[in-house]
């Protein structure tokens, strides 16, 4: 899979921006994940970015009529594209072999309460057939609001609330990350970076999710600046000090469990 991770912050001039996280883990199928050096987001329009975890082959389908629309129009598209991308795979990989549709297969479910176990198991398999692709789109409404919009084929959930969000094998670490940082809109631009990074650095521990950082800031005006290999050095830098702090605290020392005094007896 991958780990695809948003933030809202606030600029030096108090409008909100977003930060956003990708590693550079590619999914195709019947092929499996690897690393490749190639972007998981995209541009939508001019102030939007559409980061996919999942299928990567998918990406261009999922994001068909989407341009001159506005941000929760986009939504709104990119859900019905998931949604009938998902109906195309089913009838072709499981239905069209049994010559059925999905209207016969609802006669079949509403005329035939005792159904023979081929009818149960075809059933049984469309319910379980998923894509685990999944859509975080980031961008700013009519108002100049920062939206965090997370579309998979089951819901949609907008994050502004909380004020980050997080898909992919590693989008659990990453949002607990957030959550332990308590890291709100209000923070600043430098502070939501660092946030960010060290959400992708942990989520990393989760399988799927690849080692390699793409960080970007997505600004209301629809620029977006990428950070460059001195800046995601320095952000390393910071996250591995923060790491070894504890470790090797002076205060240590002044543990008296530490130090013996403790008897397990």
């Amino acid at each position: 899979m991958t780990v695809c991770i948003s933030a809202i912050g606030k600029a030096s001039d108090g409008k909100e921006v977003i930060v956003l996280a990708t590693d550079h883990m590619l999914t195709l199928e019947n092929i499996g994940s690897f690393e490749h050096d190639i972007l998981k987001w995209r541009r939508v329009n001019g102030n939007a970015v559409a980061m996919l975890s999942g299928r990567t082959l998918l990406f261009t389908e999922i994001l068909n009529e989407t341009e001159g629309k506005s941000l929760f129009e986009v939504a709104d598209q990119i859900d019905k594209n998931i949604r009938n991308i998902l109906n195309n795979k089913i009838q072709k990989t499981l239905l069209d072999k049994f010559h059925l549709t999905y209207g016969e297969l609802k006669t079949l479910l509403l005329t035939n309460p005792a159904l023979n176990q081929l009818a149960v198991n075809v059933i049984t398999n469309v319910d379980n057939y998923k894509l685990n692709t999944s859509i975080l789109l980031v961008g700013f409404d009519v108002n100049g609001n920062a939206q965090i919009i997370d579309i998979n084929e089951a819901d949609m959930y907008n994050f502004r609330d909380i004020g980050f969000g997080a898909i992919g094998s590693g989008g659990a670490q990453a949002i607990n990350t957030l959550l332990f940082q308590k890291h709100s809109c209000d923070e600043d631009i430098m502070t939501t970076t660092y946030n960010v990074y060290k959400a992708k650095r942990n989520a990393e521990v989760s399988q799927g999710v690849g080692k390699d950082t793409q960080l970007c800031i997505l600004f209301p005006d629809g620029s977006l600046k990428r950070l460059n290999s001195n800046d995601s050095f320095i952000l390393s830098e910071i996250y591995e000090e923060e790491l070894a702090v504890g470790k090797s605290h002076e205060k240590l020392k002044n543990i008296k469990e530490i130090n013996g005094a403790y008897d397990a007896n």
